[in-house]
């Protein structure tokens, strides 16, 4: 593992937001090097305080980040390396932000000194791009979610009734809309069940009508919605779902080629979960069964309802799980800097 080393570390997530892959990058980090986190907030004070930080620590910076938007930040800081942990493929359904984010992340992979990706989708996307790029695990927080005992059903959870069909994350422009409403409207007998907030891309979230979008599927009876829960407490609701499901909308670039890490949290408890043909979930399959709209999705479900989910599979998804745990995405980071920085990283 990368150690002795002073890293920055540009979080854009707010605390708490159900992808915590800045968070968890930082917090194992920080176990063996110093890590300092910068905030889009982050004002010219603060920046002085981070560069006396820098100067009084006698060492060159590693410059972390995941989001081309913070390609300003790059090459400020006397670095001796600068990494780009592409997670996502970042791009918008909005023309002039699309626009924005491409010719960002151009300038971004131009500065970086070597590129990681999490999936074989991003990375045939990314790797004519760059020199050196390198496909990396997922990243999730399979500890917790693999080593947790099984919990008891939650409180309004249980006021649901089964089968529970159950979503967790972000609910924003990302969610297939038509595919949801149709899927409640064809079995009023199965409780769809939304756990998260909605803290979506503002500028997205306006292009799709967003609040409108969400109003209707809150008109189904079927339909729940029960807000944000933290990691720890996540637990519960997934081991009480029937099956998880990642309903999103394919047609978006961004959603295509993301790799929902709620997948290996999913495996982690065990659970069946039929999906959107999303490119990094295919090769998955068939511990992934994937639907194209609600007709699809009805029938993978009912057919795990009628026949269950094997133990064999589950056992498979649980491994997978571990393969992709935090600390074994930056295990494998470490070992492809100290082979192709070896003068840097010993």
């Amino acid at each position: 593992m990368i150690r002795n080393q002073l890293i920055i570390l540009p979080h854009f997530l707010p605390p708490g937001f159900p992808a915590d892959f800045e968070s968890q990058t930082a917090r194992i980090l920080a176990k063996k090097n110093r890590v300092i986190i910068l905030r889009p907030e982050t004002n010219p004070p603060q920046t002085l305080k981070i560069k006396l930080k820098i100067f009084l620590s006698g060492r060159q910076p590693i410059f972390w980040t995941f989001y081309p938007q913070f390609e300003n930040l790059a090459g400020r800081w006397g670095e001796k390396l600068i990494i780009y942990d592409c997670v996502d493929h970042h791009r918008s359904i909005n023309t002039e932000q699309n626009h924005f984010l491409k010719k960002r992340e151009a300038a971004m992979i131009k500065k970086a000194d070597i590129v990681f990706v999490n999936s074989p989708a991003l990375f045939k996307l990314k790797k004519r791009l760059h020199s050196k790029v390198f496909l990396v695990p997922q990243g999730s927080n399979t500890d917790l979610f693999l080593k947790t005992k099984p919990q008891p059903i939650p409180q309004d959870l249980a006021r649901i009734p089964p089968p529970r069909i159950g979503f967790s994350g972000n609910l924003d422009y990302r969610l297939d809309f038509d595919l949801i409403r149709n899927l409640a409207a064809a079995r009023p007998d199965w409780s769809l069940v939304f756990i998260g907030p909605d803290w979506g891309n503002p500028i997205n979230n306006k292009t799709i009508n967003f609040k409108k979008q969400l109003s209707i599927l809150k008109k189904h009876q079927n339909i729940h919605f029960l807000g944000f829960k933290n990691k720890p407490d996540l637990i519960g609701y997934l081991d009480h779902f029937e099956i998880g499901i990642i309903p999103y909308q394919v047609k978006f670039d961004f959603v295509r080629y993301s790799y929902p890490m709620k997948v290996f949290e999913l495996f982690a408890r065990g659970k069946p979960v039929i999906a959107t043909p999303i490119e990094a979930l295919k090769p998955l399959r068939p511990l992934v069964i994937t639907g194209r709209n609600a007709a699809g999705f009805e029938k993978g479900i009912q057919a795990i309802l009628d026949k269950g989910w094997p133990k064999r599979r589950i056992r498979k998804q649980k491994r997978l799980a571990l393969k992709n745990s935090w600390q074994r995405k930056l295990e494998k980071i470490s070992q492809i800097l100290q082979k192709e920085f070896p003068e840097i990283i010993r």
